[in-house]
């Protein structure tokens, strides 16, 4: 499959997605929060590195870009619900109110992720060019999921009685993860740039809202 029939298909899926029903696009929110589950229980080492991760985010990620920012929401809340109910696929095997105690910023994190890349992509041109939907990427890993997660992580501890700053528990959480969090935005910058079109604009306007406005 070459490059231009890549980009007819992938500009074919944007206007199918808006002409979608509700009960089509839930059906695929369920399927993305599995595919989060499964991510979540591929474990590895970054080579050169001593970072044991998951390809987990990078499905959140996506979420919002090919699902759009309702629908990618929607996604990561069902993923979140039906963990917290028991099914064991947060990261590692964890399910359960008591699995997830620890990681519920990084749950909530997950949600404001692919509303995020959602909203950018379906109303800003520009974020499809690969330096911004790099930088964008990157945001949305480290700011809105690992902030929220070390949020949620701080709380947790204190009142658990653990003495700890929440500047302490953003640097020990964050300098050892710089790696994986670049590798993260790269891999979905590459993903992205296959699947997302380069012109948005010349979309059906009349059936989809895609890209309505330039940053």
């Amino acid at each position: 499959m070459n490059k231009e029939r890549i980009l007819k298909n992938t500009t074919h899926w944007y206007e199918w997605r808006q002409k979608a029903d509700k009960k089509t696009m839930l059906l695929l929110s369920l399927l993305f929060a599995c595919l989060t589950g499964i991510m979540g229980q591929i474990v590895f080492t970054i080579p050169g590195t001593t970072i044991i991760t998951t390809p987990q985010v990078l499905v959140v990620l996506m979420a919002g870009i090919i699902l759009g920012e309702k629908y990618g929401a929607i996604s990561m809340a069902l993923f979140m619900i039906i963990g917290l109910l028991g099914v064991p696929w947060f990261s590692f095997g964890n399910g359960g109110f008591n699995g997830a105690a620890e990681n519920i910023g990084f749950l909530s994190g997950f949600i404001f992720a692919a509303t995020f890349t959602g909203y950018v992509f379906d109303n800003y041109q520009t974020s499809h060019k690969p330096l911004k939907c790099f930088l964008l990427m990157l945001f949305a890993d480290i700011i809105l999921i690992h902030t929220c997660g070390c949020i949620g992580l701080f709380i947790v501890l204190i009142t658990r009685g653990v003495k700890i700053s929440l500047i302490s528990l953003l640097i020990v959480k964050f300098v050892p993860n710089i790696v994986r969090n670049t590798l993260e935005a790269l891999i979905t910058t590459l993903i992205t740039s296959l699947i997302a079109p380069k012109d948005p604009t010349k979309l059906d306007t009349q059936k989809t809202k895609i890209i309505r406005r330039k940053k």
